[in-house]
């Protein structure tokens, strides 16, 4: 009695293998570009530093720390953007002079705004916001990268409660 799956198994991997060969050849890379964030650290007025989960009530005076990875995955980052109500949050982007030169001339980090040199897929970043006002106010952030349309540019916000 003939073996049939000894004879359809070599069919089966060829056709496999030219499937994603085939897909290998367009060289068009798209991917999201990703903003990885770690723990949030908080130090208040009276020096006391904590950490902090999203969502978590600050005091007015408080100056939150928000470390951040941001990646192009296979595509160049080209911009990443904080805002915020200016009445609520003073906010910046922390200058870190050993990545500079990753940053295009017309970065603005105190204004909560980098510019990506070509070439740049991974950039860590670290947000920074003090409390102005009691409230909850959102905190929105962007990432563009190179990849289409479909792909980028990626927004998200979250809610900061102050008290």
């Amino acid at each position: 009695m003939p073996h049939t799956m000894k004879k359809c198994f070599p069919l089966v991997w060829v056709a496999c293998a030219a499937l994603f060969f085939s897909s290998c050849l367009t060289g068009d890379y798209q991917s999201t570009p990703r903003i990885t964030v770690y723990q949030l650290y908080r130090t208040n007025l009276a020096g006391v530093e904590d950490t902090l989960n999203y969502g978590d009530t600050i005091q007015i005076g408080d100056t939150v720390l928000a470390p951040m990875l941001l990646e192009g995955v296979y595509n160049n980052l080209v911009y990443f953007k904080v805002s915020a109500d200016a009445n609520a949050f003073d906010y910046d982007i922390v200058k870190d002079t050993l990545y500079q030169h990753l940053l295009a001339e017309d970065s603005k980090p105190e204004e909560g705004y980098l510019h990506f040199v070509s070439g740049c897929y991974l950039y860590p970043a670290t947000l920074r916001y003090v409390a102005k006002k009691s409230g909850t106010y959102p905190i929105n952030v962007e990432i563009g990268s190179t990849a289409n349309e479909k792909y980028s540019p990626r927004s998200g916000s979250f809610n900061q409660p102050v008290e």
